[in-house]
């Protein structure tokens, strides 16, 4: 590790800082620092040689438990400074914090005593590329200083583009336009076919929901599910999705495509009080079979309140419903995941599948995550298969199920149907 001199090891971060900028394509990067709050109590309780030993610890604990490629660098007697690149979405950056602040769940063991210390964070992300390093290093402080203020294990700052001003405006029309969105039936939903990875036959259908405004246009799920979940109106969004992929299946089942159907619920819904009650109330109504519904739940979601996600997710299991984890592999997946979540399926983040063919270390992860999850009992499906080669590798990994614009784009309902009727649905219908 770096001797530690505040200013040299600053000055050191800040060149790391401009050599990944200019390494920097189109990724979301972070700077993480990562502060030992009790470092001076035990220096005052203890000595000098206890704190530079724990210091040491956590420097060792860091590089443990990141990511290949991202940079842990001292900065002062309290802190280090991180860079993480490649950071896909603020829920993969939550998952990265909350993975971190586990160095506080230990107890360390230093020259006979037993040292505790709470570890706050202060987060900076940003997707621009030609900002200083000081700035990012600064920001990233001021995240800190407002995790002290308020008392919080991690705060995120953001910066946005050159484009603010318009950003500013297409927010305002987004939030303006949602809020009547659902009662002028803008919403509606796409079909995704999943099938059987190693007969191609469609065993399942993701639903997914699409916003068409008539001011906006097709405007993507990534940009409006956001303002959704922060204006709390995602959960009567995510019940007109329940209900209308319900009736959707119903109506499949009529014309003898008996398909399980997947719906993406957020951590916010899932916090519904008595959600398992709302779901099984919803299947009643349309006369489903639970088994053929699955829940679709990130890693986001399990890591925002485990405890609490973990029992909502085991109570709408014992109903007989599937509990899949979606984006499952984004970096910082734990492998407590397959040992405490009760699910049924895990499906491998996109990022990973769609670079398998040529990237060995994707290939080992993915590898890797099929073997775990059917040690644990779970099925795999892989996102994101645009070509025949990468479908026959996961065929030889012996994925399970796979999906992606190789066999078919998300449909809406009528082309669904004309796709279904092209494919071999003989043991779907008989099922």
């Amino acid at each position: 590790m770096n001797k530690l001199n505040s200013y040299d090891n600053y000055i050191d971060f800040l060149n790391i800082v401009d050599d990944a900028l200019a390494e920097v394509n189109n990724d979301n990067f972070a700077i993480i620092i990562f502060k030992l709050n009790d470092i001076h109590d035990i220096n005052t309780s203890y000595n000098y040689n206890i704190g530079n030993k724990l210091y040491h610890r956590a420097y060792e604990w860091l590089n443990d438990n990141t990511r290949d490629g991202d940079i842990v660098h001292p900065l002062t007697i309290d802190k280090f400074v991180l860079l993480l690149k490649d950071i896909k979405n603020t829920g993969h950056l939550k998952l990265a914090a909350n993975k971190l602040i586990q160095f506080s769940s230990e107890y360390y063991s230093i020259d006979e005593s037993v040292i505790f210390s709470q570890v706050t964070l202060g987060i900076f992300l940003t997707t621009i590329k030609k900002i200083s390093s000081i700035r990012i290093l600064q920001n990233a402080e001021i995240s800190l200083e407002l995790a002290d203020k308020n008392k919080t294990s991690y705060e995120i700052t953001y910066e946005i583009d050159e484009k603010s001003e318009k950003n500013e405006i297409k927010s305002f029309a987004l939030k303006s336009n949602l809020e009547t969105a659902l009662e002028n039936n803008e919403f509606y939903l796409t079909y995704q076919p999943k099938v059987n990875a190693n007969t191609g036959t469609p065993v399942g259908l993701e639903a997914l929901i699409r916003w068409n405004n008539p001011q906006l246009g097709l405007v993507p799920p990534d940009l409006f599910i956001p303002y959704l979940e922060e204006s709390r109106k995602i959960n009567l969004v995510t019940d007109f999705v329940l209900n209308t992929a319900l009736r959707k299946q119903i109506d499949l089942s009529n014309h003898n495509f008996q398909l399980p159907i997947s719906v993406n619920f957020s951590a916010i819904s899932l916090q519904q009080p008595m959600i398992d009650k709302i779901i099984n109330k919803a299947i009643a109504i349309w006369g489903n079979n639970p088994s053929n519904l699955a829940l679709e739940v990130t890693e986001t979601a399990l890591m925002d309140n485990t405890k609490e996600t973990i029992s909502i997710l085991n109570n709408i299991k014992e109903n007989g419903i599937t509990i899949s984890i979606d984006d499952f592999g984004t970096g910082y997946s734990s492998l407590s995941y397959f040992k405490n979540i009760p699910a049924d399926e895990v499906k491998i983040d996109k990022s990973f599948i769609q670079n398998i063919i040529h990237d060995r270390a994707d290939y080992d992860v993915v590898k890797t995550i099929i073997c775990l999850a059917h040690d644990f009992g779970h099925s795999v499906v892989a996102e994101g298969v645009e070509n025949i080669e990468t479908w026959n590798i996961l065929k030889t990994l012996n994925c399970d199920v796979i999906q992606g614009y190789y066999f078919s784009k998300p449909l809406i309902y009528e082309d669904l149907l004309k796709w279904l009727a092209r494919h071999n649905l003989d043991s779907c219908a008989s099922a």
